[in-house]
């Protein structure tokens, strides 16, 4: 505001009673000198935020990715208990408690652990329990590993089956409200979980010798792809199956006419 306009400022602090409807005529530059005033004190209220969705998908991945290996063995040794009928016992001697609400098929309880002595990550000691947090690092919710592996059994017999009709039905059973954050929620989960049993199959092929780049080759069956000089063309030059041969329509048609 230049000097001029601070001196008209001044002289529309005293204004006479009375004469206080002058300040909207606009004869004499009053508007415009509230306009500028106004331009100056305008304040967004809305907080300018400089992360974006993909920076905080990045962020969470990082923070998942850190605690993975450690998840995958937190995995390993829920399924060898389960299996011999063992349960995890959590030992609570720290002074730092965090319950988690444990999401199963048909109950829903309230899970303390301890994150001071047992793990560095809350998620290891739930997954020892059975169960994987939808969040990296303070989850308030855990979803049972049971109810992952249901859910992945079922999309592969159902492809039509969505995330979003598994977590209707699982509100429905609870008796709870289906939210946003509830499909974000067990999506997030369900990613990990997947990305757990990649690792599982990733030590096991390592532990079987199986993760070099030409074991696929050296360990194809010769009978069929081995071709030898001069030799004569078959009817069929190898038989294939896929599915029970149930999904034979959804092959190309050209293999119906035997051009293949």
């Amino acid at each position: 505001m230049d000097v001029d306009a601070q001196d008209k400022f001044q002289e529309l602090i005293n204004i006479p009673a009375g004469d206080e409807a002058t300040v909207e005529s606009g004869a004499g530059g009053e508007l415009e000198i509230f306009q500028e005033m106004l331009d100056q004190l305008r304040i967004n209220p809305k907080r300018f935020n400089p992360h974006i969705h993909q920076d905080r998908v990045h962020l969470k991945n990082l923070a998942w990715n850190e605690q993975m290996e450690s998840l995958v063995q937190a995995y390993l040794q829920w399924q060898s208990n389960s299996r011999d009928g063992v349960v995890d016992a959590m030992l609570f001697n720290g002074c730092r408690m965090l319950h988690v609400t444990a999401m199963d098929f048909f109950h829903m309880s309230i899970l303390s652990v301890d994150v001071t002595d047992n793990a560095k990550y809350p998620n290891v000691v739930i997954a020892r329990c059975g169960y994987l947090g939808t969040a990296p690092r303070t989850p308030k919710t855990a979803i049972a590993f049971n109810v992952l592996e249901a859910y992945r059994q079922l999309h592969c017999v159902c492809p039509k089956l969505s995330i979003y009709a598994q977590v209707q039905a699982m509100c429905h059973l609870h008796g709870v409200r289906n939210g946003a954050y509830t499909l974000n929620q067990f999506s997030a989960t369900f990613d990990v979980y997947l990305e757990i049993l990649h690792q599982v199959d990733s030590h096991v092929n390592t532990a079987l010798r199986r993760d070099t780049p030409e074991w696929r080759l050296q360990n194809a069956c010769p009978p069929c792809i081995y071709v030898l000089t001069n030799e004569p063309d078959l009817g069929l030059s190898m038989l294939c199956s896929m599915d029970g041969n149930n999904s034979l329509k959804l092959v190309d048609s050209s293999v119906h006419c035997g051009d293949l």
